[in-house]
């Protein structure tokens, strides 16, 4: 199934809609009618014609939004307290290259028995002296950070945006990222879901961008291998015990996004891909390509369990 059909079996354009409000157009105003004339009578003298009644204002119709179910893709707070969030817009379903990480969570929560407040890390990583296992990790928080806005939990944002500026505090990106994270905190304190899913997304790009004009091209790179393989965690552990999903390609997004992350690997440096660490995040994507790739996205539950112990195992010697 190729990734532009898993955005559309998820239903993003319907997932995403806003239901924005366009203006009514104005109403014509009829023409006066003729006088009319008794017969026999003589016409009177033409009268200035009466002033139109001007068109009733159109004004937008008030629009409810209902509360999410505690699988809405988009937000809640617990099972028995939701969240209503204001959902973001989008124009159709995403083509592939451009499947983010909230459109990601959108279809595994559409499509598995979600619980996202299950699904935290029961500790936050300690920060890494080693620069490479560092940025990984920090990728790995900020999907962290998308989990905790799919669940509407604000002191777990905060929580885990402290976390995120410890590891920015290694790779030199404290003083220029902070800006960024205290507004997002702002945002989750205020509940401003929307503002802060427009938000999270420019984040994770400015760490990117920050780190290569750092001149820091490797680090970029697995920053955003880190967000993307702790994602995958994510959605294998839903996939893995649940055998009602019937898209079990969730485990990996897609074999396409697969082979996405699979190139962004070997644009590595020759030198990075030699440290211990990075080698076995090489070998775990290797891995996951050749049995995918040979799927047709509907494996064994052999290769899910495999894609679940792969991931975690990562997850671990990364940190």
């Amino acid at each position: 199934m190729p990734f532009r059909a898993l955005a559309r079996s998820c239903g993003l354009s319907m997932i995403f809609a806003t239901g924005m409000l366009h203006a009514e157009d104005p109403t014509p105003v009829p023409a006066s009618p003729p006088l009319a004339v008794a017969p026999g009578s003589a016409p009177s003298s033409p009268s200035l014609p009466s002033a139109p009644t001007p068109a009733p204002v159109a004004t937008a119709p008030t629009v409810s939004i209902p509360t999410p179910p505690p699988s809405d893709p988009v937000a809640m707070k617990s099972a028995d307290t939701a969240v209503t969030v204001p959902e973001a817009p989008a124009a159709g379903p995403p083509a592939p290259q451009d499947m983010q990480p909230p459109e990601f969570l959108a279809c595994v929560g559409q499509q598995t028995k979600a619980r996202w407040r299950q699904l935290y890390r029961e500790q936050a990583p300690t920060p890494s002296s080693q620069r490479l296992r560092a940025a990984f990790t920090l990728g790995s928080l900020q999907g962290d950070a998308y989990l905790a806005l799919q669940a509407g939990d604000s002191q777990r944002f905060r929580d885990n945006n402290q976390d995120v500026l410890n590891h920015c505090r290694v790779l030199g990106l404290a003083e220029k990222m902070s800006p960024d994270l205290m507004a997002e905190a702002k945002m989750a304190q205020t509940e401003d879901w929307a503002a802060l899913r427009a938000k999270i997304g420019g984040t994770h790009k400015l760490t990117e961008t920050l780190l290569q004009e750092q001149r820091d091209e490797d680090l970029a790179i697995l920053v955003n291998l880190g967000m993307w393989m702790r994602l995958f965690e994510v959605a294998s552990t839903l996939v893995v015990n649940d055998t009602e999903v019937q898209n079990k390609s969730l485990c990996v997004g897609s074999v396409h996004l697969l082979n996405e992350l699979m190139a962004r690997y070997e644009r590595l440096t020759e030198s990075t891909r030699q440290d211990p660490s990075v080698v076995l995040l090489g070998n775990v994507l290797q891995m996951l390509q050749k049995h995918w790739s040979n799927t047709d996205e509907a494996p064994p539950q052999e290769t899910i369990e495999m894609t679940f112990e792969k991931l975690r195992f990562i997850m671990e010697k990364m940190k």
